[in-house]
């Protein structure tokens, strides 16, 4: 039996990997924490038997159907069509894990959702995907899972739950990522490279009302209080959270949705990113 001994709300952001010159014109007042929340994440998977990353990627948007990309290996070169400035020719060679979207796509047609698994080595990769493995990956297989454009909130509780029920299925230690930011709307063309709008510090974020809900959201992960961030969802929407906050929304619903108690661990500070707000956090599963 397979059970999930790992999971957390991962920032994905283009500073992740870019270069130091870069990051002092960006921000020369502040510095860029969340990498080194990253590192952090790392160390506390050392302390799991992980054997499987398991990521809700809220920049790969599929439109009808739910996508797992169980591709056996990955293996490829990557530049980004969003950032190719700061993002390109990123080499990736990991392993998949077939069986968990195998078992993904059986689950989900018995079950009535349309779930289809990729094996097709080709297809396009993301960098909410590439850029947490350039900082946490040591070896472990890895799923992707794409964000369904027109799905609502009880479609990503069940995606979360048809997570759940495979990898019990299997011989699978998981490690489940909700890749994506938290409020999401980026300042306008001619000024979003201004100070403090281009800083990483928290008062760049688009507005004061989005910077506020999104404190609200990370003090009630840390209470462990998944209930009534779910309760604010659709408050919450009206800020823009990065993939309609559908991976957090997946990840908690793996996890026991409203049930699960599980606090959250702040390893980064709160940031910008042009507008955009940012954080790193850990779940303790272990306190459960």
């Amino acid at each position: 039996m397979g059970e999930i001994v790992a999971a957390a709300h991962t920032a994905h952001t283009p500073p992740l990997v870019l270069d130091e010159e870069t990051m002092t014109m960006l921000s020369p007042d502040y510095r860029f924490t969340l990498g080194d929340g990253l590192h952090k994440i790392r160390a506390e998977l050392d302390k799991t038997d992980a054997d499987t990353f398991v990521i809700f990627d809220t920049h790969w948007l599929s439109v009808a159907d739910l996508i797992v990309d169980g591709c056996p290996h990955h293996k490829g070169i990557y530049t980004s069509d969003e950032v190719p400035r700061g993002i390109r020719d990123m080499e990736y060679d990991y392993p998949g894990a077939p069986e968990l979207g195998a078992a993904m796509e059986r689950i989900g047609t018995e079950t009535g959702l349309r779930v289809f698994n990729n094996t097709n080595a080709n297809m396009t990769k993301h960098y909410a995907t590439l850029n947490l493995l350039k900082y946490l990956h040591k070896g472990e297989r890895v799923l992707s899972i794409s964000t369904v454009q027109s799905a609502k909130f009880r479609h990503f509780v069940r995606f979360g739950e048809l997570l759940r029920d495979a990898v019990a299925e299997l011989d699978c230690k998981a490690a489940v990522f909700a890749s994506g930011g938290m409020s999401h709307v980026f300042h306008d063309y001619d000024r979003i490279w201004d100070q403090p709008y281009a800083s990483f510090r928290p008062e760049g974020v688009i507005t004061p009302e989005a910077r506020e809900m999104d404190e609200r959201i990370i003090s009630l992960w840390e209470q462990g209080d998944h209930a009534a961030v779910l309760d604010l969802y659709d408050e919450y929407r009206a800020h823009k959270p990065e993939g309609g906050f559908s991976h957090y929304v997946g990840m908690i619903s793996a996890l026991g949705g409203r049930t699960c108690r599980a606090r959250g661990i702040k390893m980064s500070e709160y940031e910008n990113n042009l507008g955009t707000g940012q954080v790193q956090v850990w779940f303790d599963l272990a306190g459960t």
